[in-house]
């Protein structure tokens, strides 16, 4: 074994190119930088803590054919199970779920059917990682599903003391309100939507959508995207200094920070279904659904513009220091 010399004293710090000073081989350093920061991934919620009973789904819709803009399943953000698979499956029409007669062609089973859009992460200058998309998108649709394990709220508060006390540099959170005291924490475990950048004039949104009776978080175009483009939301973080969160997404519109500029409960987006005519039909043809989830849909306009939810004094996602703005 041949012998190994090491210098007497250490090369000087200032001094880089000194023969004896010790630098990784570029092709390490690249490949460290050309992949994100390493997470488990998930196609399903994990859930770390008693699952809830489910919700039901109310009453058909009046879809004939295929589920398009006019269900009032996907108005109120509910998902078609179709009663045709219930009877398939030897079940009846009646069945708990089954809220739908269409068969194949329904069109509001994105969760259910996976159908996301074809994503890939990249740099985002001075934003750290982001998540771009290969092929175009239309508006309304399903990017994908922010995934990653429910916790409780006294678990949540647990892990965030945790990090703070054993890694006070670690500023990367990745918490997101699922229902009252119930969260999604995509920390170590997710989906790629975790690596989404925050925008104050962004291209996506965040819902809340009923799937078969259990509570699922979409991240969901809010107008074309083309294929290339980068993904972001709008965090809405909620901080009572919005100036020690600053905000480098470069939108023409950019308030300068990543706390929300007013909360004043517009919707917009999918929302604008809700107004006029619409709107006073969905909740007459509604009446019989549970009156909470009603109320919930129409107050929603807050929550569907907030991140939501964040949890303390923390942020989503790194922070400037470590690779998102």
């Amino acid at each position: 074994m041949p012998a190994i010399i090491l210098p007497p004293t250490p090369p000087p710090a200032d001094k880089p190119g000194a023969r004896d000073h010790y630098r990784l081989p570029l092709r390490v350093l690249n490949d460290y930088h050309a992949r994100p920061p390493p997470f488990l991934t998930l196609r399903a919620l994990k859930w770390e803590c008693p699952q809830p009973a489910r919700s039901e789904p109310g009453e058909m819709c009046q879809c004939k054919e295929s589920c398009r803009g006019g269900c009032l399943n996907a108005m109120l953000r509910i998902e078609c199970v179709s009663a045709r698979n219930e009877e398939a499956k030897g079940g009846s029409v009646n069945s708990r779920y089954a809220n739908c007669r269409c068969g194949a062609d329904c069109g509001n089973r994105r969760f259910q059917q996976h159908e996301v859009v074809k994503t890939v992460p990249l740099r985002e200058e001075g934003r750290g990682w982001g998540l771009q998309v290969l092929e175009d998108v239309a508006r309304g649709q399903l990017v994908c599903e922010y995934l990653g394990e429910v916790i409780d709220e006294e678990t949540m508060q647990a892990r965030l003391e945790r990090q703070q006390r054993e890694r006070p540099h670690d500023h990367d959170h990745y918490v997101m309100e699922l229902t009252t005291g119930l969260y999604v924490d995509a920390k170590f475990k997710g989906s790629v939507s975790r690596l989404i950048n925050h925008s104050c004039d962004p291209n996506c949104e965040l819902q809340k959508w009923n799937v078969k009776g259990e509570t699922r978080i979409g991240i969901v175009a809010l107008r074309a995207i083309d294929a290339g483009e980068s993904l972001s939301y709008d965090y809405q973080f909620f901080t009572n200094d919005g100036t020690k969160f600053l905000c480098r997404c470069g939108a023409p519109r950019c308030r300068g920070t990543m706390a929300p500029q007013r909360l004043d409960g517009s919707a917009g987006g999918a929302h604008d279904a809700l107004r006029g005519r619409t709107r006073k039909e969905l909740l007459k043809r509604a009446v019989r659904l549970d009156k909470g989830r009603v109320q919930r849909l129409i107050s929603d306009g807050v929550a569907s513009k907030r991140r939501l939810a964040l949890t303390g004094r923390t942020l989503p996602g790194e922070r400037a220091g470590g690779g998102r703005p």
